[in-house]
């Protein structure tokens, strides 16, 4: 299993890791999990958290306005993980009845199912994550209910494949979906 760190970005591929084991705020957990790290992020605002951090003296002040990453090891060097954290605002995404849902109202939308499949067609995902691709990609009204059905292997993603997931459709589909709804007021009016 990967190991992943919170950490201060002070410059492009320069990163501080912050040492909050050490913190009242840990609780004895693991803090190289991507999960912990997720739970901690999304549950105190941003600047809240660097406050906190700088008032334990983890964090020094110079650095109360560079960003929160996550970093991971891979091939020897020290990679940021391209989703960043996830904020309080974006804590639902690791809830998985909200992809459930997602999914299950958005199945019709031709452009937003093609846009999670062809995410997650050439990645290495597990098999359950497959099997729901695929009904995605092949999903026409009479295979509704196989469809519904595959919906119930999202309980059994790993973390990550969920964290990927509803990150990519609170970020990017939901947004879209938005600006589609404003297109459509706009010629109403």
């Amino acid at each position: 299993m990967r190991k992943y760190w919170l950490a201060i970005e002070r410059r492009p591929h320069d990163y501080i890791p912050i040492s909050w084991n050490l913190s009242i705020i840990n609780d004895k957990k693991d803090i190289n999990s991507l999960k912990e790290i997720d739970k901690l992020t999304s549950s105190s605002d941003e600047t809240l958290l660097k406050v906190q951090l700088i008032f334990e003296k983890l964090l020094s002040e110079e650095y109360l306005h560079s960003p929160l990453v996550i970093i991971f090891k891979e091939n020897g060097k020290t990679r940021k993980l391209k989703s960043a954290i996830i904020t309080m605002d974006e804590k639902e995404v690791l809830d998985v009845s909200y992809l459930y849902d997602f999914l299950l109202n958005n199945i019709r939308q031709r452009r937003i199912m093609n846009r999670i499949y062809n995410k997650f067609k050439d990645k290495k995902v597990s098999d359950n994550l497959k099997l729901i691709l695929e009904n995605i990609n092949g999903y026409q009204e009479y295979t509704n209910d196989i469809f519904v059905a595959s919906l119930s292997k999202l309980f059994s993603l790993p973390y990550e494949e969920i964290r990927e997931l509803g990150l990519f459709i609170k970020r990017d589909l939901e947004k879209l979906l938005n600006e589609e709804k404003e297109i459509k007021l706009a010629k109403v009016e």
